[in-house]
């Protein structure tokens, strides 16, 4: 995701954007006048248990394939509930596979990730995946 200027503005207190600016401008992250790049993940998966809507009781796992590319992401195991994120700043048409011990795994397919705006930003794809348990 890509912020104007004027979005920074209005959501960062004058001295921390003084702060971020020199930064971000002495580090090579603003790339014109008008938009600040932001890494944003073409995937973010957040997974709980269908029936308690908690964490699940085994770590998730998710694979990601778009063409040639593949990714596997873990959840960090402090997570709660956990969030997988995959396929930083790569727009493509994605499948993902959602896994956990004890659990039915989860697909979908046919994800659309692109950029839009003025700033071609990445607007990427959230869901809550709800994983059943195996009997």
């Amino acid at each position: 995701m890509r912020w104007t200027r004027r979005q920074l503005l209005h959501t960062i207190t004058p001295a921390l954007l003084m702060l971020s600016t020199v930064s971000t401008v002495s580090c090579g992250i603003v790339d014109n006048d008008d938009c600040v790049l932001v890494g944003v993940f073409a995937l973010s998966v957040t997974v709980v248990d269908a029936v308690t809507r908690e964490r699940p009781s085994a770590l998730p796992t998710m694979r990601v394939t778009d063409g040639e590319f593949v990714e596997l992401v873990t959840a960090f195991p402090s997570s709660s509930p956990p969030v997988l994120n995959a396929a930083a700043e790569r727009p493509g048409v994605y499948r993902f596979v959602v896994s956990a011990g004890g659990y039915q795994d989860f697909t979908v397919e046919n994800v659309r990730v692109g950029r839009t705006g003025n700033c071609d930003s990445l607007r990427g794809f959230r869901m809550t995946v709800p994983l059943v348990k195996s009997s």
